[in-house]
């Protein structure tokens, strides 16, 4: 694209037949150079005009399916017929991008393809690729799944060439033992913000490596650097960052709030959990405020990731160690409780020892069973969960009670403890596929 691309109004766009918007985000390695030029869609995408339709499938071919673009046919030849076709691929794109449970952008939004390479390509191959095209920044192999087994970056392999008799040990063998068979991937339904945390907890050796993005089978959808993920970040806006909790990057009170009056609004059935660490405020206490704020983020991580596997209606931190999810049905809850409680097990792992004589945080659930139109209001909603909530404190240990309206004071009780969730994580796993 030029330097400084026009604004829409320096540019005769009377003769464009096909209108293409891409987020700002989105662009990423986009490596076709549109003649007509991008036209600066007020800072958060570009609107490309074009009359060839052939030229029009090639650029989009460079984008995944899932990437935050659009496309529309300018019908006519008025002003106004190009004006709405822009708007036309502008929505469709920003649809994309605004997808998350926090209504953020999921990280397919901003995802580009991949470069697939085989495990027999050879240094010098590889330096040609690289050489080729400099917006090329890692290549990707895989298994026959399109599952993700080692990646190369740019940066390894010149470095590998710059040393002493560089050229001559790996030009002509292959490089795959020089990759990193541990890349780091991503869920394609997480949102950027959850990404940018993940990211920002690598070490400083590979903060800047791009990010394989994978499916619900573990495949490669595409790739995103992390120049791009900051780009995205910052087309979020101050206003919509303040609504997020600075602890977890997930939706805070107000936006839990206003998410829940929404599908209350609806009127139809809801179930809605609290989830939380049975008596946080003693091992808080007890471990150090910095453990405890590193559990709180394990725990905000497991309900992430578990959420978004599922794909539940919405996710949030109220604060503190008090998180809603709002599932899709009673035993997608049932299931899920197992699951959060698995990977914050799993999560708690690289904190390392605890002091003695403090356990290892377990997991309370407080689950309400809603049938369609039950509750009006969001107020009435909190305070029943909370009453619930009472009831799972004063019974103590890791549990999950599930109640209706009518149940609150006499819930069911499932386990959450160690040895049972071990057991029935095995069950979730399979339910989960």
């Amino acid at each position: 694209m030029p330097t400084t691309p026009p604004r829409p109004s320096e540019v005769r766009l009377h003769d464009a037949r096909h209108v293409l918007w891409v987020a700002e985000a989105a662009l990423g390695r986009l490596r076709k150079t549109v003649p007509s030029g991008g036209l600066i869609d007020e800072g958060d995408g570009f609107v490309f005009l074009l009359e060839d339709s052939d030229e029009l499938e090639a650029i989009a071919a460079e984008l995944t399916s899932s990437a935050a673009f659009g496309m529309a046919p300018v019908v006519g030849a008025r002003g106004r017929d190009l004006i709405e076709a822009v708007a036309d691929a502008r929505r469709e794109g920003r649809q994309k991008l605004r997808g998350g449970p926090d209504q953020t952008p999921r990280m397919a939004a901003i995802a580009t393809p991949a470069a697939f390479v085989s495990n027999a390509i050879t240094g010098e191959e590889a330096r040609g690729m690289f050489l080729g095209d400099e917006t090329l920044t890692t290549l990707v192999y895989v298994d026959d799944r399109l599952r993700p087994t080692a990646a190369l970056g740019r940066e390894r392999l010149f470095r590998m060439f710059s040393g002493q008799f560089g050229h001559a040990v790996f030009a002509n063998r292959p490089v795959l033992e020089m990759a990193d068979s541990h890349p780091r991937v991503i869920d394609s339904d997480t949102t950027i913000v959850e990404a940018a945390m993940t990211v920002a907890n690598r070490d400083s050796d590979s903060l800047f490596d791009d990010v394989l993005v994978i499916d619900s089978g573990r495949r490669v959808v595409g790739i995103v650097r992390v120049r791009d993920l900051l780009r995205a970040l910052t087309s979020i806006g101050l206003d919509r960052m303040q609504q997020l909790n600075p602890l977890t990057g997930m939706p805070g009170s107000a936006r839990t709030e206003q998410a829940l009056s929404e599908i209350i609004d609806t009127g139809e059935s809801l179930v809605v959990s609290r989830v939380d660490i049975a008596d946080f405020k003693t091992f808080n206490e007890r471990s150090g405020f910095s453990t405890g704020d590193r559990t709180i983020q394990a725990l905000g991580h497991a309900v992430a990731g578990v959420g978004s596997r599922r794909g539940v209606r919405f996710i949030g931190h109220l604060g503190g160690d008090d998180f809603i999810v709002a599932w899709n049905d009673e035993d997608e809850a049932v299931v899920g409780a197992i699951d959060i409680a698995l990977e914050l097990s799993d999560g708690m792992q690289p904190l390392g020892p605890l002091p003695d004589g403090v356990g290892h945080p377990e997991l309370a659930v407080s689950t309400l069973v809603l049938g369609p139109n039950e509750v009006r209001d969001v107020a009435t909603l909190a305070e029943r969960l909370a009453a619930l909530k009472e009831e799972v404190r004063r019974h103590g240990g890791a549990v999950h009670a599930l109640a209706r309206l009518d149940s609150v004071s006499t819930p069911a009780w499932r386990p959450l403890d160690k040895g049972y969730v071990a057991v029935a994580g095995r069950v979730a796993g399979v339910l989960g596929r």
